[in-house]
This record gives C-alpha cells, sequence and structure tokens, in this order.
C-alpha cells in the first residue's frame, strides 16, 4: 500500500530557450522611484513545453516521501545576454526579464551572484499582484537563493540599480521550478485539494494551541530536478541568551546541505477565519496570502533517518533540524516551541501541519500514543504511532509537522501514514528523544543544538523572541475588565482600560494575554491552564478603551482574565472578571452540504441520500436531529420544505464533518427532490440543503407512468423516468398519429425523470389522444380521452 505522504516523479527532459520575443506589459503600481512607467517593452525567455505524458505521470506516481509539486528547468539567464534595461528619470537603470514555462500552475527562480551596493531585485507574476519584497545584496553570494514562487506560467524579475553600478549587476538565474501541483487553494480543485474534515487554526478548538500555531511554517525545497513542499516548525533551545531560527522538520523532506540552501519558508499562512470542518468551504481558497512573510535558505545542522541513505524511513527517526540563515523579522511575532526528551508516549496528541502546502490546520486525537517502529513493519521504536485522528487529518505537505503532548511539547515529527478525511488509518512520528543521541556526533545528534550549553534538561517551555531585552520592568494591569455576551453570533466583546507600558509611563503595551475557562481565574495556576486568544489589533494609549470579540461555544458559562505584555515580554498581574457571563445556544447549525442521491436498490425500490454532516455551535459539535424532506417537485424554499413530505433521518447523527446516510423507499417511476436541515439541541435550525437533481428508479431503460386521469376535461400530470441518460421527446399525438402538443424535449440523466404536473390541455378539442414518450432507448405510450 502507497503511503500518503507521497513523492510526484518526473522523468527528466531535456529544456532549452525557443525564443526572446519582446511584450507589452504593464509595471507594477508600487515603485521605490518615482517616475512609474506607462508601458515598457520586456524580454521574454521562453521555455519549451513539457511533454503532457510527464506531467502526467508526475501527477500520478506517488512513493513513500514528500510531495512534489514541481520539476526544476535548467537555464543560464544573465543581464548580459538576456532581459531589457531601461533608464530612469532619477538616472536609475531597471533590467527586466520575463521567464515562461506553458502550462506552469506556479513559478519560483534559483539565482546567484552579486548585487551591487544599493540594487534590489523583485520578484513578480504576470499582473504583478504577488509582488514580493525586494532581494537585497547581502542575500545573495555564490549558494544558489531560490525565490519565493508566484502563480501561473509567467515570471518577472526586476532590478533596480544605480547609475554607476549598472556594469555591477552580475546575477546569473540557472534554475526555473516549474508547478506542476498548485500550491493555491483556488486552482487546487483539478489536482487535489486539501480535504474538507480540516480544521483551521482559527477555530475555537485551537485557541489553547494559538502560541503553537505561530511556530509552524509551510516551506518548499528543491533537490535535484524536483521541488517539493513538507511542514516545519520553530522550536526553543535551553540558552535563555539566544534563540536561533531552528527549523525541526522531517529527515525524509530534508537531509543535505544544498537541500537546507534552497528552503523557502512561509509564516503565518492560514486562514483568518474558522470554516465548517466537513463543509464545501474548508480546504478551498483562503484569504490569506502564504507570500506575505517568507525566508530564503537555511543551514543544516543535523539529520538522522535512513531516507538519504537508504531510500527508506524505517529504522531511524526520520528527525532533521535546519537554522535559517538570517533573523526571522519580529513583525512576523513567531513562537519558538518547546520540545519534550524525556521519551514518553503522550497521553493524548495534536498536530499543526499544512496540508498539500495549503493554509494552516490542527489535528487532534484524544487516545493514547504507542511507541512503535515506522508503519509497524520492524523491530525498535523509532515512531510514535497515531492510532486515528478524532478531529482532523494530515495529508501529502503534512510531512515534518510537529506533533505535540498535552502539556504543549514537541515529541515528534511527521514521517507517513494512512489518513485521510473518511477514514480511521495511522500515522507515525518519528520521536526526537530517538534523534537526541541520535549518530553519536552532532551533525546527527539533535542534543548539541537544542542543549548547547550540555544543562541535561530533557524538557523545555516555548517561548517568543524579545524585542526589547534590557526592559525589566512590568506593565501595568489592565483595569475595568468587562464582558458583553451576543448569544445570536455566539460572541463576547470583552472591553477594559488600556495600561501603560513600564507601569506609569505613556507608551501603550505590546499586547494582551487572553484568557478564558468555563470556571474562574483566580490563581497563576488557573490563568495558564485556562485557553489563549490571540490580540491582533494594535494597542491603544494608556487609559483609552481597548475591545476584542471573541468566537465562543455556545451553552456555556465563561470567565475571563487578562494580563498586558510589554516588549521584552514581561507581563503584568492579572485582571479579571468576578462573575459568570452566560453564552446561550442560539446559533443554528451549518447548513448541510454535498446532498447526492443514488439508487441504492432498484429491486426494493429504494434510493440512498447522503451528505457531508455540518457542526453546531462554532461549527465543532453535532447536530440533534436532522429533517429529511421529498418532494417530487425542486424544493427551493421555505414553502417548498413545508409542503414536502417528511421522512426518517438518522438515528444517530455523526460528527461534523462524516458522511450521513438515510435509505428511502419510493415510489418506481417517480423523479424525487430531497431537502435536509440540521436541528440542534436547542431547537435552532440550519438554512436548507437541497438536491439539485432529482433521482427515480426507473423500471426499465425509458418509463412513461398512466396519467392522472384517462378522462381529461382540463389538465392531466404523469411521469417520465430512465436508467439510461438519453434525450426524450414527449409530445400529444391525435388519433391519426398527428403531433398536436409538444410536452418536453430535453436530456434525462440515468435514473432521473420528469414530473409533468397539470399539463393545460383546454386547448384540445374532445376525443381520443396518445401522450409519447421517445428516446434513444425505445419509446412509451399512454391514452388520454379529452372530455368537455
Amino acid at each position: 500500500m502507497l503511503m500518503k505522504r507521497f513523492t510526484l516523479f518526473l522523468a527528466v527532459a531535456l529544456f532549452s530557450v525557443m525564443s526572446v520575443a519582446a511584450q507589452s506589459v504593464q509595471p507594477p503600481s508600487e515603485r521605490l522611484f518615482t517616475d512609474p512607467l506607462d508601458e515598457q517593452n520586456v524580454s521574454t525567455v521562453q521555455l519549451t513545453g513539457m511533454p503532457s505524458s510527464n506531467v502526467e505521470l508526475a501527477q500520478s506516481q506517488s512513493v513513500d516521501g514528500p510531495l512534489q509539486y514541481g520539476t526544476n528547468r535548467p537555464v543560464d539567464i544573465h543581464p548580459r545576454r538576456n532581459g531589457s534595461w531601461t533608464q530612469l528619470a532619477n538616472g536609475d537603470f531597471l533590467w527586466r526579464v520575463q521567464i515562461s514555462s506553458p502550462e506552469a500552475l506556479t513559478m519560483s527562480a534559483a539565482l546567484r551572484g552579486t548585487l551591487p551596493d544599493g540594487a534590489e531585485l523583485y520578484v513578480y507574476g504576470a499582473d504583478y499582484s504577488t509582488k514580493r519584497k525586494p532581494i537585497q545584496p547581502a542575500d545573495l553570494g555564490e549558494e544558489l537563493y531560490w525565490t519565493p514562487y508566484v502563480d501561473g506560467s509567467a515570471l518577472y524579475i526586476e532590478a533596480v540599480v544605480p547609475q554607476m553600478q549598472r556594469e555591477n549587476l552580475e546575477i546569473q538565474i540557472s534554475k526555473v521550478v516549474h508547478g506542476f501541483i498548485p500550491l493555491e487553494e483556488a486552482l487546487a480543485g483539478r489536482y487535489g485539494k486539501s480535504g474538507a474534515c480540516n480544521i483551521d487554526v482559527a477555530c475555537s478548538i485551537a485557541d489553547p494551541w494559538n502560541d503553537q500555531v505561530d511556530s509552524v511554517m509551510s516551506y518548499t525545497y528543491s533537490d535535484g530536478t524536483g521541488s517539493f513542499v513538507c511542514t516545519g516548525s520553530l522550536v526553543n533551545t535551553t540558552d535563555l541568551n539566544s534563540v536561533p531560527p531552528y527549523v525541526l522538520t522531517a529527515e525524509h523532506c530534508v537531509s543535505t546541505e544544498s537541500q537546507a540552501n534552497s528552503m523557502v519558508f512561509y509564516f503565518n499562512y492560514q486562514n483568518p477565519t474558522c470554516r465548517t470542518p466537513g463543509g464545501t468551504q474548508s480546504g478551498t481558497v483562503t484569504s490569506d496570502d502564504r507570500n506575505d512573510e517568507t525566508m530564503s535558505g537555511a543551514t543544516l545542522r543535523m539529520s538522522y533517518g535512513n531516507f538519504e541513505s537508504q531510500g527508506t524511513i524505517s529504522g531511524k527517526p526520520d528527525v532533521t533540524l535546519v537554522e535559517i540563515n538570517n533573523s526571522i523579522p519580529l513583525s512576523y511575532e513567531v513562537f519558538f516551541s518547546g520540545w519534550s526528551v524525556e521519551g514518553n508516549a503522550p497521553a493524548e496528541a495534536v498536530t499543526i501541519h499544512h496540508p498539500r502546502g495549503h493554509g494552516k490546520r490542527i489535528s487532534f486525537e484524544y487516545d493514547a500514543t504507542s511507541i512503535t517502529p515506522y508503519t509497524d513493519s520492524t523491530s525498535g521504536g523509532s515512531h510514535l504511532r497515531i492510532e486515528d485522528w478524532d478531529d482532523g487529518t494530515t495529508e501529502g505537505g503534512s510531512s515534518g509537522s510537529p506533533l505535540y503532548d498535552l502539556n504543549k511539547r514537541v515529541v515528534g515529527v511527521l514521517s507517513g501514514g494512512f489518513a485521510s478525511c473518511g477514514n480511521d488509518a495511522p500515522d507515525w512520528y518519528g520521536r526526537i528523544s530517538e534523534a537526541w543521541q541520535g549518530g553519536g556526533t552532532p551533525d546527527s545528534r539533535l542534543r548539541d543544538w537544542l542543549d548547547p550549553d550540555g544543562t541535561g534538561a530533557t524538557t523545555t517551555d516555548g517561548r517568543r523572541k524579545s524585542l526589547d531585552p534590557d526592559d525589566n520592568i512590568p506593565p501595568s494591569a489592565p483595569t475595568s475588565l468587562a464582558a458583553t455576551a451576543d448569544p445570536s453570533v455566539g460572541e463576547v466583546t470583552l472591553s477594559w482600560i488600556a495600561p501603560s507600558d513600564d507601569g506609569n509611563g505613556t507608551e501603550p503595551v505590546y499586547t494582551y494575554d487572553i484568557r478564558y475557562a468555563t470556571s474562574p481565574i483566580t490563581t497563576a495556576g488557573e490563568f495558564n491552564t485556562a485557553a489563549r486568544v490571540p490580540f491582533t489589533s494594535n494597542t491603544q494609549a494608556p487609559g483609552t478603551q481597548e475591545t476584542t470579540t471573541l468566537s465562543l461555544i455556545p451553552e456555556r458559562d465563561y470567565y475571563f482574565a487578562i494580563k498586558a505584555v510589554d516588549d521584552n515580554f514581561n507581563t503584568s498581574t492579572a485582571s479579571s472578571t468576578s462573575s459568570a457571563t452566560p453564552l446561550p445556544d442560539e446559533i443554528p447549525p451549518a447548513r448541510p452540504e454535498d446532498l447526492v442521491t443514488t439508487v441504492a436498490d432498484r429491486d426494493a425500490e429504494q434510493v440512498r441520500l447522503t451528505w457531508t454532516a455540518p457542526g453546531d455551535d462554532q461549527k465543532m459539535r453535532t447536530v440533534t436531529e436532522y429533517d429529511v424532506r421529498l418532494s417530487v417537485s425542486p424544493i427551493t424554499s421555505e414553502a417548498d420544505f413545508e409542503a414536502a413530505e417528511r421522512i426518517d433521518g438518522p438515528a444517530n447523527p455523526v460528527g461534523p464533518g462524516q458522511t450521513e446516510e438515510v435509505v428511502v423507499d419510493v415510489e418506481p417511476n417517480t423523479p424525487y427532490y430531497f431537502a435536509v436541515r440540521a436541528i440542534d439541541n436547542k431547537g435552532n435550525v440550519s438554512p436548507i440543503g437541497t438536491t439539485e437533481e432529482n433521482r427515480a428508479v426507473a423500471t426499465s431503460t425509458l418509463v412513461l407512468t398512466e396519467p392522472s386521469s384517462s378522462r381529461v376535461t382540463e389538465s392531466v400530470s404523469f411521469r417520465v423516468a430512465t436508467t439510461e441518460q438519453q434525450t426524450v421527446d414527449v409530445a400529444i399525438y391525435d388519433v391519426l398519429g398527428r403531433r398536436v402538443f409538444v410536452v418536453f424535449n430535453e436530456e434525462i440523466d440515468a435514473d432521473q425523470g420528469r414530473a409533468v404536473m397539470n399539463l393545460d390541455l383546454s386547448q384540445l378539442s374532445s376525443g381520443r389522444y396518445f401522450i409519447r414518450a421517445l428516446g434513444q432507448t425505445g419509446a412509451a405510450t399512454q391514452p388520454i380521452s379529452i372530455v368537455r
């Protein structure tokens, strides 16, 4: 059985530069210079197309390993030979080149060389909507620098060079990554998207893990002819005086220096709101831009696994540690996760990851993990086994993601497994305790890097990087903390008076540590164990009112507490609410989605209706019951729903994101439409989910039912059904065989039908007529008499 953490292989093909063309391209609207260009010709380096057989092979093959999203195409592009030069009004020079790779879904490049002082290099997409931060002279050197990707099949690279430095622009673009699997969810439908059962880190269930969420990032890297995507996490060390930008990940993703050098890190890429797990929106496009906060390049510090040497994960824990080459900008507000190498199997576990390289998700295992070999295939205890994820899952692209114990410390990294939406299959995480001593040398041993002073510690907690390490004065405490509930949307708004930094100054604090619980928060221990929610707004001046709104699970009483935090992460004393804030349940469940009907048993005249179970109460709890309706007419309104026949729903509703099913006894040859509403334990009802198409249990390839009456005065009703897709013509004929009235001529899908209700025949004179249905598979006729 193939593992889902897979590599897509691509046969090596010869690529060449076909032509250099000129194209008129609108330049970016944001320029550092003062004279935006209205139109400018730009030279194009056009690569040959990739053979379709190679693309199909790359998209279909899979083996145990990381998710490959692209192939590396060799090029040799240099400002002296390629591109176009333009002198700007201020005297600076602008060099530009377009690189085009037909059918690419994403593109990026690898370059090396020298940028002269004062120069900046830019990377753009075709419409300049994906402008990246400038590459600075210090970023380039002898090692290849890999750019973040842009969407589409065209990549623009531009350099702005001071007037006297044009001849000193010495860069070479040597590789272009042609992406054949999209890393943007908007493009993912054709090639696979992250599963709908995944849980956004913006959902309230993730609130206690907000620090750890800020630790996890997606990254891409290149190896030979391919480019790949995995997940990693920033980790803390025992050194209290520094926080190196160490990233923990899997050895089967990154195990060589060249791979580490090619890494591009994407921070804080996650959907800003909670989408219903299991709903159609979960796993689709996120409004977040994964390229807002990126970094390029890393150094391999240690790796301990068998993938590089033997092509297998089994036998070793599959652990790698790299160090990002530059300091992470403070504006990224990242967290460095704690870790434990005590070697115990967690009683419960959590992972945070980027499935298929898409927006960040979180998954929960509420049962005990176990120590096993990888996939249970060999002896030893190199891995932790997740029996099955209770909430969420993992996918290709999740490789290298951290596994946390209940103390919120990393204990493993994802190696692989069989878990996916819709199954209860296991995953395996390489134990970092097995890599602590590793192979006995610094380049194969985790201990040297995470415990650099040899303290002997087996655990450490996470932390954030200080913005002002000399500040040892805590801020004053927030005052007048109040909570106001809005049950209609399941939210509580907190308000308080902003304190000052350093206790008595005029400077605002850096941020707030906000906690909530269902019992009073009066002690330090209760504060630390309460759920934490991020404060994402800019802090206000001392003495003004601050507010923030929390989305919480209804039907509970809540208590709140808050601490002010300064830029050295000194914290104030806590302010807390003294009484409970009730949050009644007035939120209806989400709409049932993905309604599908099929013929369950033709002989028994049964139709199967399935749908994706919605969530209740902030999309995380199970609904109480369903109101299921069927009708021979489309159900498009409240009135239609109420008029439709109610049938029994599932006896025991399943959790959000799972598939619900009912089997319904129906009349044969009758096209039925279905609709479903979810109902929670407080009687709140969801919006209506409906089937757009009908379903009929046809008894032959083409059926025309008996009319509602054989003696018609004004109107008649009948039905047409078929077991095969075909175009059906239905008309009224007189006794001489003349076609006197056309009812309809349209295509009917297999196991569907058409109900003709109250067909007006008042324009026909008295006499004998025939209703005739004609299709590709046959014909059917029913007689009627019109009586005046």
